[in-house]
């Protein structure tokens, strides 16, 4: 599936949590309002890999993509790629997996993507032109499977970004506080932010169907994708 420049930006009226008082989240704008990637992705699927250090083998879930920039100019690339489930459970992709689990990812598409990418070696820049397109996989572990559906949020896609303002900003507090780390040093921390800065992301919805016992082996079932800034 191809999801070029052009593509529908349909937006949401999300809620932004955990806040008190909810906030009407702007929608992406309908033209492309900065650079834009072309990204193609195969439906998630799962694989189940024994690992060096456990006695038994664990089960994760992969989806494969294809990436190319189109926009004339060499943009950094730095994707994210969230899974949340109807349960509430809110899981990031592995960006460091273990090599077992990519090499069995891409022993498994070796015909059809043979030059896979590590994720961690997607980050950085992109140049421009179809000579430069990339495939890689965004992984994640075994979810609850008692959710009937879950969502995949893709960040990294688009240079387009909006900025809303905080409701509990507390005027008489301090925006950033030091937080003491482990070695004894400080680093800065963003705890009452004046704003919040919302980035265009791609929703992909699934549904799995079948009861909780069934789910292990159902094939997810992709829902119409749109747009949202988050």
């Amino acid at each position: 599936m191809r999801i070029g420049p052009m593509s529908r930006a349909i937006g949401l009226c999300v809620v932004l949590a955990p806040l008190s008082r909810t906030i009407a989240v702007p929608l992406p704008s309908q033209v492309p309002a900065s650079w834009e990637l072309r990204f193609r992705f195969v439906d998630p699927e799962r694989i189940t890999v024994k690992l060096p250090t456990e006695s038994e083998p664990r089960t994760f879930w992969y989806m494969l993509y294809t990436v190319e920039n189109e926009s004339g100019q060499t943009v950094q690339f730095l994707p994210s790629f969230e899974l949340v489930t109807d349960t509430r459970q809110v899981v990031p992709a592995q960006i460091g997996v273990h090599p077992a689990v990519y090499n069995a990812i891409k022993h498994r598409h070796r015909k059809t993507h043979p030059f896979l990418t590590e994720p961690v070696r997607m980050l950085g820049p992109m140049l421009h032109g179809e000579d430069h397109t990339r495939d890689s996989v965004a992984i994640w572990p075994q979810f609850d499977m008692s959710a009937s559906s879950f969502t995949l949020y893709v960040g990294g896609l688009s240079g387009e970004t909006t900025r809303i303002p905080n409701p509990l900003f507390d005027a008489e507090k301090p925006e950033v506080a030091l937080q003491k780390l482990p070695d004894g040093s400080s680093l800065e921390k963003v705890v009452n932010p004046k704003q919040f800065t919302l980035r265009k992301t791609l929703v992909l919805e699934y549904t799995l169907p079948g009861t909780r016992a069934t789910r292990m082996y159902a094939k997810p079932q992709r829902q119409p994708h749109h747009w949202t800034m988050r």
